[in-house]
């Protein structure tokens, strides 16, 4: 969508921003076949959960249909056992139109962790209902059961994002202007020495 700006990478972009627009404005098609992406860059702060909302967001503007977002360790938690949220909230997850798994790869490997994320993601390969990743973990170096990491890799496009922290840039920014403002903000001349 327009709210992600792509200016901001100083690596050329242009082939990952064409299959974006071509995933946003050609969905219908992508939905058909159960397609997803997986957003991927090893760099922290490189634009992956951002850009999966605007994809979302446009989304939601285009089509009708229900779109959920879910970080991983959210999602972990929703399905332990003593929970005190609603059941519904998981079985959205899975039968939302397009769901986002934010931050897949950071989870432990535990057998009960692999066996939810089986469930989830082969029901939605099943169903095919898209399913937008995103990683700092290659889809060959997730530790997840070869099931798992298949079924992504099937029915995802890779986007992989420039190896640049957008986030640390943009902060950097802010720090800048800020110390701009007070190194030529007007001295307060007007220091008490002692008790008014």
């Amino acid at each position: 969508g327009k709210d992600f700006d792509w200016d901001k990478y100083t690596a050329n972009v242009e082939k990952k921003k064409d299959i974006v627009n071509k995933y946003i404005l050609k969905f219908p098609q992508f939905r058909d076949k159960g397609m997803g992406l997986y957003i991927f860059s090893g760099t922290k702060g490189s634009g992956k959960t951002m850009l999966s909302c605007c994809i979302l967001n446009e989304l939601a503007k285009r089509y009708v249909g229900s779109i959920k977002f879910v970080n991983t360790l959210d999602f972990l938690e929703m399905t332990k056992r003593g929970y005190k949220g609603e059941e519904n909230e998981v079985q959205a997850l899975y039968h939302a139109g397009v769901l986002v798994i934010d931050d897949i790869g950071v989870q432990m490997s535990k057998e009960w962790i692999e066996t939810e994320f089986y469930r989830l993601i082969n029901d939605r390969y099943v169903n095919r209902k898209p399913t937008i990743y995103t990683s700092n973990i290659p889809i060959d170096k997730l530790k997840m059961d070869d099931r798992v990491t298949d079924r992504i890799e099937s029915t995802t496009y890779l986007i992989s994002l420039p190896e640049e922290s957008i986030r640390r840039k943009e902060r950097q920014q802010v720090k800048d202007i800020l110390l701009n403002e007070i190194e030529n903000s007007p001295a307060d001349t007007a220091i008490s020495t002692g008790p008014a």
